[in-house]
């Protein structure tokens, strides 16, 4: 798997207000890694908290798969989202 190009976690909301426009998260070092929208308040919150995991989320995944990696449907998706969120074909 390829070395993370990523920006630098953690990953966090820079503003708790966003009733003033989007959600910014940012990474370790004030580096603006999205601007989160969505149709509504509950929406967006839900989407930034998505964003935020999405780091941990990605490095648990290859920590799963490279400990008890099988040839299964499921280990074949889980390799190909990991391929997909650094950058690779999926």
């Amino acid at each position: 798997m390829s070395q993370a190009k990523h920006t630098p976690g953690p990953w966090r909301r820079s503003t708790d207000d966003p009733l003033y426009g989007p959600v910014c998260i940012e990474g370790d070092g004030g580096q603006i890694v999205a601007l989160v929208y969505g149709r509504d308040l509950e929406e967006q919150q839900s989407n930034s908290q998505l964003i935020i995991a999405a780091r941990e989320l990605l490095e648990t995944l290859k920590e799963v798969v490279a400990i008890a990696d099988r040839k299964t449907d499921e280990f074949d998706k889980a390799r190909a989202v990991i391929a997909k969120a650094e950058g690779g074909d999926a």
